[in-house]
């Protein structure tokens, strides 16, 4: 396997619900046209090839990587097999709902059309629909697929040693480790519930709520990591940022960012290339292909609560678990990267300051109840500052040129405790899970969240959700622009 390859088979998992959506959810004068335009896409950058020196994975390392994949899909709680977060009852809602229910989905008691990026779900679930029952394989099969492409981007990235992607993906989230300890300590409750959140999660901790992101997030990084900085050809990121969109939608307004940052930066140099026919036809092309999901998404019946962090009460406590779950990583982060100079040269130090930059604005606003704008949207951040510091600090391992200073050692060691939430995560799904259950009944009981509880993926968080409003996330508007010329009759 090598990069071509792989990006090739990451572009064509990112790109098959994209094609099963616009089949399903337009007319077939949209449909048809967004398609054709998806499969020319798809041909002009799989004609590419592989490049004269492309990184290759070897037969028995794709082996070990895909028994990661499959024991990172046991750790989240996917299809039940372990532990599973508090939000599955929502995953499995969309999976049931899917399966279930008429494409494109319509909500009949509140006469809505759905309005959600329902992007990993979709393969399981038409899967589902062809066998005729949920199938739990099926969505196994489809996450254990997506963390192996995931996991073979990251051993290329990171220059094929495995250990690093253990710190890549366990690393972040140190703030949430001293809230977590001081209301250990201080208080009976093992954890304390914000106003909304405003902390920062390791990758893993993520994975665990939202597989679903997770998997195109950390492709969509990879990707754009590999064309702008080893290729040098950020131009053929935007299509995959586009085919997130329908996998995450925050996250994928951060691509866009991040993209655009890259994008003007080329332009002082290579103007000429980056505005050729060329160059410019696939943007035009992928751009046009997208809207039709754009007016999909943008047809939602209601705006999220948002404002500006300090606009909410009580402010007090917001700004306190602001600077515990956000400023003490991003200042260890910080202290960290400013002592990397000159130790790493994949991503260029002009770029990871923008990202640092961008990192402390979109945690000065909340989107959605629960701010899912910034916990979902730093991820892309969170992910290349991570290939910075992670190749950085093992190259300085490496050569030998480790400094032996005591400050940036208690830094980097202060940051490195953040791994104790993940790792006591993975011990926690090896304990509660269907096969100790099964041998240890009385002791080690478990039950997974059951998939068929909700009709619908609105009656489950109208029922769930601790105010129902939050449900209307999920509804279209009655007389949206894609409820009247767009959508397919629901059957």
């Amino acid at each position: 396997m090598n990069i071509a390859t792989l990006r090739n088979c990451s572009l064509g998992y990112l790109l098959a619900p994209n094609i099963v959506f616009a089949l399903a959810w337009f007319r077939p004068h949209i449909s048809i046209p967004v398609v054709l335009c998806f499969a020319c896409l798809f041909y002009i950058q799989f004609k590419k090839g592989p490049e004269a020196e492309e990184h290759r994975i070897n037969v028995a390392t794709l082996g070990w990587l895909l028994a990661a994949a499959a024991f990172w899909t046991f750790c989240t709680g996917m299809g039940g097999l372990s532990y599973q977060i508090a939000d599955y009852f929502a995953h499995n809602a969309k999976f049931h709902d899917l399966y279930r229910n008429p494409w494109p989905t319509y909500f009949a008691d509140k006469q809505r059309y759905a309005c959600y990026y329902f992007g990993f779900f979709l393969i399981p679930a038409g899967i589902s629909k062809l066998v005729g029952h949920i199938s739990i394989p099926a969505l196994l099969f489809w996450a254990v697929l997506g963390y192996w492409l995931v996991l073979q981007w990251l051993f290329i990235l990171l220059k094929k040693h495995k250990r690093l992607i253990f710190f890549f993906l366990m690393l972040g989230g140190v703030g949430h480790l001293v809230k977590v300890t001081f209301y250990q300590i201080a208080t009976s409750y093992s954890y304390h519930i914000a106003t909304f959140y405003l902390e920062i999660w390791s990758l893993f901790d993520q994975s665990l709520w939202v597989t679903s992101q997770v998997i195109p997030i950390l492709l969509v990084s990879s990707i754009l990591v590999s064309d702008s900085f080893i290729k040098n050809r950020v131009q053929d990121s935007f299509f995959p940022i586009t085919l997130c969109f329908m996998w995450a939608i925050f996250p994928s307004i951060v691509f866009v960012l991040l993209f655009s940052m890259i994008f003007i930066n080329k332009c002082f140099g290579n103007w000429k290339d980056l505005f050729s026919l060329k160059t410019c036809i696939p943007l035009i092309v992928a751009g046009l292909a997208f809207l039709p999901i754009f007016i999909f998404l943008r047809s939602s019946d209601s705006l999220p609560v948002n404002g500006f962090i300090w606009q909410f009460e009580p402010v007090g406590e917001i700004f306190a678990e602001y600077f515990f779950g956000v400023i003490v990583d991003l200042i260890l982060i910080f202290i960290i990267i400013k002592n990397l100079k000159n130790v790493d040269n994949l991503i260029p130090r002009w770029f990871t300051w923008c990202v640092m930059g961008l990192f402390l604005l979109i945690s000065l606003y909340r989107i959605g109840h629960w701010n899912d704008w910034f916990v979902r949207g730093y991820n892309p951040l969170l992910a290349i500052l991570l290939f910075t510091i992670v190749r950085s600090l093992h190259t300085l391992y490496q050569t030998g040129r480790w400094k032996k200073n005591l400050y940036y050692n208690v830094v980097v060691g202060i940051f490195a405790l953040s791994m104790l939430i993940p790792v006591g995560h993975i011990f926690r799904a090896l304990k509660t899970n269907v096969l100790v259950s099964n041998a240890f009944p009385d002791k080690f009981p478990f039950e997974p969240m059951r998939i068929d509880k909700y009709p619908n993926t609105y009656q489950a968080l109208f029922q769930e959700a601790s105010n129902p409003k939050e449900a209307d996330q999920y509804l279209g508007k009655k007389d949206s622009f894609y409820a009247r010329y767009l959508a397919r009759e629901s059957r």
